[in-house]
């Protein structure tokens, strides 16, 4: 349910970044324009990863990872 909240406000709140990054880039001595492009990126990084977590919420996790197969496992591919 974690993961399905956090990537649900993410996906919800990502746009936020294009006002949050010029701020806070002015307010650090910085142009805002460098702000606003930042903010851009940071705001898709932040809907597209959210969208991502809302997709594969219910996927098994194990140690805040995916799943780990077995040692012995044919998919993959010879790795120990």
């Amino acid at each position: 349910g974690n993961m399905l909240m956090r990537g649900a406000a993410n996906t919800l709140l990502g746009w936020t970044e294009v006002i949050r990054q010029p701020a806070q880039t002015v307010k650090e001595g910085g142009n805002v324009f460098t702000g606003l492009a930042r903010g851009l990126g940071y705001g898709i990084k932040r809907t597209v990863a959210g969208a991502g977590e809302v997709l594969t919420f219910w996927t098994p996790k194990m140690q805040d990872s995916y799943m780990h197969f077995a040692e012995d496992c044919p998919i993959c591919m010879g790795k120990k």
